[in-house]
Order: C-alpha cells, then sequence, then structure tokens
C-alpha cells in the first residue's frame, strides 16, 4: 500500500532514531546518439521488474519506504523479510512523496528504477524502521524528465523511409527497442502527464532564425482507429489511422542566434538554441507515436539533429 507522507512526522522519526535516509542517483535510461536515435535506451535484464543496470542490493532493515518528493524519479523496490522472502513476487514502484509498507519487517532491500521508465536522476528516500501510522506530505507531484531522444532534421525536399515509433506516452514503452536493438517492451503501467517538451537545436550561430515543423502520427490521442478487443494486436496496441490519412502538425519558431564570441580556455562553446513547447499540442503521443521534424524554411539544414527533454507529473 502507497501512502502521502508528512514531513513533520518523518522529521520526528528521523530524529528519534526510527528512520534514517538512503541517497542515490541513477543514471537516466534514454539519451542522445545521433545513430541510435530512438533505440538510444540504456540495455536491461527484461526479465527483471527492476532495471538491471540501476539494481542495489543492501542490507537494510526497516518496516518502510518513503521516497521524498524532492526526488527526480520513481523508485522500484523488493524489500526481502527476516525468513529470507521478497515481500512481493515483483518490485512495488513508489512515487515522489509516497511511503510503502510491505506489511512484515525486512532485513534487505533491493530497489532500483523501474524497468521499462526512461528517466533517471537523483532520489532521496527514507527507510522507516517503525509504523507511523497514517502520514501526509503537500505540494503535489514534482515535475521529472520521462524521455529524452535525439531526432534529426528533414528538408521539406527529404523522402527518408518512415522511422519506427518514437515518441511514447507511457512505460515501460512496448515499442522500445534498446542500444543493442534487442527488444526492451513490457505492459505499460507508468503514464505520466506532460508539462512541457525542450527542444535544442543542433545548429549554432543560427543567425536568421528558422522554422521546424513537428509532425506526429498515429498517436492513441487523435489516430487510434476502432479500440475494441477485435481490432487489438498481439502486443494489445490499437490500429491506427495511416501517415496519408491523418498527421498532426505544430510549428516551432527557432529564434536567431548569432554566436556569443565567449571563450573558455581559448575554445568558443557550441552554442545552441533551446526552445520550450507547453503541454498544449505536445502531450499528444502513443505507443506507436512517431514524429519527425522538418525544417520549413532551410535555416537548420538536414544535416543536423534536434535533442528533446520531455518533462512531466506522476
Amino acid at each position: 500500500m502507497s501512502r502521502p507522507m508528512s514531513m513533520s512526522k518523518l522529521n520526528e522519526a528521523i530524529g528519534a532514531g526510527a528512520a534514517f535516509p538512503l541517497i542515490d542517483d541513477f543514471i537516466f535510461q534514454s539519451y542522445f546518439d545521433s545513430t541510435l536515435l530512438q533505440k538510444a535506451i540504456v540495455v536491461n535484464d527484461t526479465t527483471n521488474s527492476i532495471a538491471s543496470s540501476t539494481m542495489r542490493d543492501k542490507p537494510i532493515r526497516g518496516v518502510g519506504i518513503a521516497l521524498l518528493p524532492v526526488s527526480q524519479t520513481p523508485i522500484a523496490v523488493l524489500p526481502v523479510s527476516d525468513s529470507g522472502n521478497a515481500a512481493t513476487s515483483s518490485a512495488v514502484v513508489i512515487r515522489p512523496g509516497e511511503v510503502y509498507y510491505p506489511g512484515t519487517a525486512f532485513r534487505a532491500l533491493k530497489y532500483g528504477l523501474p524497468y521499462g521508465w526512461l528517466g533517471g536522476g537523483a532520489v532521496y528516500m527514507v527507510i522507516l524502521r517503525e509504523n507511523m501510522g497514517d502520514v501526509f506530505i503537500t505540494g503535489g507531484s514534482p515535475e521529472i524528465i520521462y524521455h529524452r531522444i535525439r531526432l534529426p532534421v528533414w528538408a521539406i525536399t527529404d523522402n527518408p523511409t518512415a522511422p519506427a515509433a518514437n515518441w511514447p506516452s507511457r512505460f515501460p514503452w512496448n515499442q522500445a527497442k534498446n542500444s543493442s536493438t534487442q527488444d526492451q517492451s513490457g505492459a505499460p503501467f507508468l503514464a505520466p502527464t506532460p508539462t512541457r517538451t525542450l527542444f535544442r537545436v543542433r545548429k549554432a550561430n543560427l543567425g536568421a532564425g528558422g522554422v521546424l515543423r513537428w509532425i506526429g502520427w498515429q498517436t492513441e490521442d487523435l489516430d487510434a482507429t476502432n479500440i475494441t478487443q477485435a481490432t487489438l494486436d498481439q502486443n494489445g496496441v490499437p490500429t491506427y489511422d495511416t501517415f496519408a490519412t491523418s498527421a498532426s502538425a505544430v510549428e516551432i519558431g527557432v529564434p536567431a542566434m548569432a554566436a556569443s564570441g565567449f571563450q573558455m580556455g581559448a575554445v568558443a562553446p557550441a552554442e545552441f538554441p533551446i526552445i520550450t513547447q507547453d503541454s498544449n499540442t505536445l502531450r499528444i503521443a502513443g505507443d506507436k507515436g512517431t514524429v519527425a521534424l522538418v525544417d520549413m524554411t532551410g535555416a537548420i539544414g538536414n544535416a543536423n539533429f534536434v535533442d528533446i527533454v520531455r518533462y512531466g507529473v506522476l
């Protein structure tokens, strides 16, 4: 069972020796790569409910685990009881701001990022040594990074092969292929609410500015068709309108940005412009959601890329 926690009661418990902090930092599970693109995902064991690249196994005694809301990611925990058995058959996921009591004391704790989660970052856990009763905390869910990806820029005259799905809305992502091109999919259960999307256009000295067109298709929001059991494929994904039938488009202005002239150690920085879009349009996504970025003015150039960071709340 997960419960929100009370910071005052938590501080009292720590002062009484009933709890202690456990701090960790996990690598982001998605990253930027000009060749891998949507496959720039850290390799993990598909049979483990905790991402194997982040797995920790520590001899810690307690009765509960609290994840403070200052944390940057959810975690998956698997407490091991005094009998040597795990409290559950698979790891339980805790969001920032929640407490988990497994129902029995534990002598060790396995934990890490949930399998299939594409974010990462710092976490601040508190291991509870005694039951504290009902607890709560205010302030809402923190904004966290849930997906990072690098996409190419296409010219309006380009005619590339259709890319693989690259714009997921929930995790584990049932279309995921990792950096070794291995299937790293799973049944989704974490669905962040998008808050904003950041674009870093990898074009220095963009003196005249430019316009990128974000084109998305096969999203759950707008393109899923006849979602009934009869139309579901083997992965439980509905059928969609085709690219030629329905594609959504948003234009993103890229500001003019000449080099500043600043140097550090006699080396000039690669000053790439960044643009932040709110969630009004870019929250549309899907298991098979796919995005292409098109240079509408020719100023950016189709030899360049865009780094994208997607933020949301759980």
